[in-house]
């Protein structure tokens, strides 16, 4: 394993088992907007395509936030809180990777 392959491996442990399945869901069904990707994320539509709850699919929302594949586009508007930025537009390796 090259180096950069082992410090991805050891990156993508930091997210939670809801993280990863959060992560791959997004990126196998939810549609991207726009050239600076953006992204609807719905708790309920995450939770019936990955058949795990809505409080751990928020969970997993919050793990992606942290390692810094997605951030939250209009804090406290509650009109506007399902929309997301999609700072790792691939969702592969990690932000720091992709952006480093």
């Amino acid at each position: 394993m090259s180096h950069l392959a082992h410090l991805r491996q050891k990156y993508d442990d930091r997210l939670s088992v809801y993280g990863k399945r959060v992560k791959t869901t997004i990126r196998n069904h939810l549609p991207k907007i726009g050239d600076s990707p953006r992204l609807l994320l719905d708790p309920n539509e995450i939770s019936s395509l990955s058949t795990i709850s809505v409080d751990k699919v928020q969970q997993g929302i919050k793990d992606l936030e942290r390692e810094g594949y997605i951030a939250r586009m209009f804090k406290g508007r509650r009109s506007k809180a399902h929309v997301y930025a999609l700072l790792n537009p691939e969702l592969r390796g990690d932000a720091w990777e992709v952006w480093g």
